[in-house]
């Protein structure tokens, strides 16, 4: 099974037992501040949990066993894994097929939904669901440097700091796209 499957297998397959262990105190919790529990407030709820665990899952799965892999170097240089990006001059099937025009897109769409979920469940702004795709993708970059904090002599996926610079902008992208639905969500109901 290709990585990416078994890693969507595992975010699916866990997420759903996250959110039924969740179930019972986001319940309580919704009756409590609006009487009702909703498909939207359940759909969330699963939303939620899959993405965490997708998150958990692509950045950080498959783990190796100890003393098969080899130290990753970390990337410091800012743009530095976004300068290896192939120009227009290329063709654009051939840039399309870039691994790492693809690593880039694909960090930007991991944390869209990061930037969708902090603007609509959390209710904060814009500014903040930034700031907190940041954080969040800080620790996560932290996480594969430190070789999962310890647990492995050293990192076996790489930490770059254009990671950091495209997981935020993705989680600003999703705030953005959020502000619509937001508004549509904050309006009196009749």
């Amino acid at each position: 099974m290709p990585a990416q499957l078994f890693n969507a297998v595992v975010a699916i397959g866990l997420g759903t037992v996250v959110s039924v262990l969740l179930f019972v105190p986001v319940a309580a919790y919704q009756y409590r501040r609006d009487g009702e529990l909703s498909p939207r407030d359940l759909t969330v709820l699963v939303s939620a949990a899959v993405y965490s665990v997708a998150l958990w899952t692509y950045t950080l799965l498959p783990l190796p066993d100890r003393g098969s892999f080899r130290c990753r170097v970390p990337q410091t240089e800012l743009f530095g894994t976004i300068e290896d990006i192939g120009g227009p001059a290329d063709g654009l099937q051939v840039l399309l097929r870039d691994p790492v025009l693809q690593q880039v897109l694909l960090n930007v769409l991991l944390f869209v939904p990061f930037g969708v979920l902090v603007r609509l469940v959390l209710q904060r702004g814009v500014l903040a669901s930034t700031v907190a795709g940041f954080s969040v993708s800080l620790l996560i970059e932290l996480t594969q440097r430190t070789g999962v904090w310890g647990f492995f002599g050293c990192a076996y996926r790489k930490f770059d700091v254009d990671d950091l610079l495209v997981n935020t902008l993705g989680a600003l992208v999703g705030a953005l796209l959020a502000l619509p639905l937001r508004e549509q969500r904050d309006q009196p109901r009749p």
